[in-house]
């Protein structure tokens, strides 16, 4: 769940507040009207100041109070946005888009002024705490137009256009590095769970061009992903997220039970701040860490973000009041079919990317959970999971395709979408009828290039090594993964792959499988595992003890397996009890060996030791 921000003057709004998913609701045709109004030389000119008094009925319009511009979620009046305004899922009528120098006098006619030219900043030395990146001059070629902040269908509405260059070919592999690693996390939790990887591995780089200020000015000669400085740091402003609009980063999801960002092992380090920070407050409400902009971090931390959204959806339907109980289970169970595995029932990218943007209590995800259930068995599910992806329909032709109430002009009917329709773009793979996709973009990736960016964006990641060092992966390490890769795969160091192929798309896809897969066994990872503490931080005060008298005959896992409930008790094959933690039910129902309590290597997030008296 993220937020909007700002784009250099309010262009971001063009960005963002139309069809990104920063929850805007806007309409395209105000979508529009506010691209035209974008175009100011100032940051906030031509935005009126808020009124106690006026009516706010179109959702995206913009105010101004105190110095900063929000924009509203919904209907309001007499909301003061100073005080009613909040991240996405907040139930707030106001979001904040940017923080304005002055309030603006509003002019009919704006006069022009000169637009400076962009701070570049060689380097992001800010990020000082990441490891210097191995410096190369990339050799792939990209040419192509990858049409963006689209209207559905294409042609109904807004339209913006990145021109494929050798400039964006990095910051492309290590957005599809980092989505590799996402499914690669996703099989640890799930491991017979069927994705398709043309959009969880390039889910990253759609969710860039979404959500981002403007991906254009990327320049391939910075870390940054944002080289324009002023962007970059509003960007990184307090309740923002980063150009991945990440914006909850800073917090336990989805709640006191779950996990943050800074929870996670592998990025702790990169995040630079501590569990204590996350979890009183002061990181949420400090300026975001510069690591999310670095062009090998970033697309790593909307990874795990997204990983997060997976726990969240378990933990939040884990007991029976859970918002998709009814369906989760059987919709998890279905996605583990051999049928699944088809285009049609694949659906689960989908389901991920509304949880990201709609939020996981949404109406949209909701649909899709219900639809995922019965798709192979119920009506009108069999029918309408043939549109769940169709990006030729309209907003009202959608709604009945699918059978959702979510809301026409709203972000969150078209945003998973969205993502598909600009991949497919890059693939030349038209799923549905659109004229977005020319069928003639050639994005040449090559391999030296893939390992050159593979070994700085794993690089970024840290683990805790056998003598119980907490270190980042070292690039020699990244190197011998990726090589052993091209052996397993057959590839050449010296040759390319053109991922706008289908057939090297799929060479693509398994060469970044074997090489992280590689990574993990050779230094005993696991890119999933969590901690309580900050890494090298003070330790926690130990928990008294509790006087609790042990339970008589406690069932032997995994006798009971399918109706344990946040508390039940069992006794594991080491002989020791353990508790079924809160909120999570339906992991410690799992028959995946993962959750094993004593023994499965993610026991403890479902499990935890029960101390009692004998």
């Amino acid at each position: 769940m993220k937020t909007a921000s700002l784009k250099l003057s309010s262009l971001l709004i063009l960005g963002c507040t139309i069809l990104t998913g920063c929850n805007s609701g806007t309409s395209g045709t105000n979508a529009n009207n506010v691209g035209q109004s974008a175009k100011t030389s100032s940051a906030c000119d031509g935005v009126s100041t808020w009124s106690a008094t006026q009516v706010y009925a179109s959702a995206g319009t913009l105010v101004i109070r105190n110095g900063n511009e929000y924009k509203n979620n919904w209907w309001t009046q007499g909301d003061d946005p100073a005080t009613q305004s909040g991240a996405s899922g907040s139930g707030k009528p106001w979001t904040l888009v940017t923080s304005c120098s002055v309030d603006p006098v509003v002019s009919p006619t704006p006069t022009p002024t000169p637009t400076p030219a962009p701070t570049i900043t060689p380097q992001p030395s800010e990020s000082s705490n990441l490891p210097t990146p191995i410096a190369f001059t990339p050799t792939s070629t990209a040419s192509g137009t990858i049409n963006y902040h689209l209207n559905l269908p294409y042609g109904s509405g807004n339209v913006e256009k990145l021109v494929l260059t050798a400039n964006y070919t990095d910051l492309l592999i290590s957005n599809y590095v980092a989505g590799a690693l996402l499914g690669n996390m996703m099989h640890t939790k799930y491991p017979k769970l069927n994705f398709n990887r043309d959009y969880i591995y390039g889910s990253l780089f759609g969710q860039l061009l979404q959500e981002n200020i403007n991906t254009t000015n990327y320049l391939s000669t910075t870390d940054w992903i944002n080289p324009v400085a002023n962007e970059r740091s509003s960007l990184l402003a307090s309740g923002q997220g980063g150009p991945y609009q990440i914006n909850d980063y800073s917090k336990r999801l989805e709640n006191s039970n779950g996990y943050g960002l800074i929870n996670f092992v592998a990025i702790q380090k990169g995040l630079g701040f501590t569990v204590e920070a996350q979890d009183n407050g002061t990181q949420t409400a400090s300026s975001g860490p510069v690591s999310l902009d670095q062009k090998y971090f970033g697309p790593l931390a909307a990874a795990y973000f997204h990983f997060n959204d997976m726990n969240r959806l378990a933990q939040n339907n884990a007991d029976t009041w859970g918002p998709q109980y009814q369906y989760y289970t059987k919709c998890m169970a279905n996605l583990e079919s051999a049928n699944s595995a088809s285009f049609t029932y694949n659906i689960y990218d989908l389901i991920l990317n509304a949880a990201y943007n709609a939020g996981t209590y949404s109406t949209i995800i909701g649909d899709y959970f219900r639809i995922c259930a019965g798709m192979y068995t119920t009506n009108p599910e069999k029918t309408q999971v043939k549109s769940i992806g169709d990006y030729s329909l309209s907003d009202t032709q959608y709604q009945t395709a699918i059978g959702t109430k979510e809301a026409a002009g709203s972000t969150f009917i078209l945003y998973p979408r969205q993502i598909r329709i600009y991949l497919d773009q890059i693939y030349n793979q038209p799923k549905f009828t659109t004229g977005a996709i020319s069928g003639t973009n050639k994005v040449s990736l090559t391999v030296q290039d893939i390992e050159y960016v593979f070994e700085n964006t794993m690089g970024t990641l840290a683990y805790v090594n056998s003598s119980n060092a907490y270190n980042y992966i070292a690039y020699s390490d990244a190197k011998k993964a990726f090589e052993q890769a091209l052996t397993q795969n057959s590839i050449s160091l010296t040759g390319s792959l053109v991922i706008s192929n289908a057939s090297d798309k799929v060479k693509f896809f398994n060469l970044l499988d074997s090489a992280i897969n590689n990574l993990a066994t050779n230094l005993g990872i696991d890119f999933t595992k969590t901690t309580q503490v900050t890494i090298g931080g003070a330790s926690p005060s130990p928990t008294p003890t509790p006087d609790v008298t042990c339970p008589t005959n406690p069932q032997v896992y995994p006798a009971g397996r399918g109706s344990y409930v946040s508390g039940s008790i069992v006794k594991a094959s080491d002989g020791n009890l353990y508790s079924c933690n809160k909120g999570v039910a339906a992991w410690c129902n799992s028959n995946a060996d993962a959750y094993t309590p004593a023994t499965g290597w993610a026991y403890s997030q479902a499990w935890t030791a029960y101390t009692c008296t004998k």
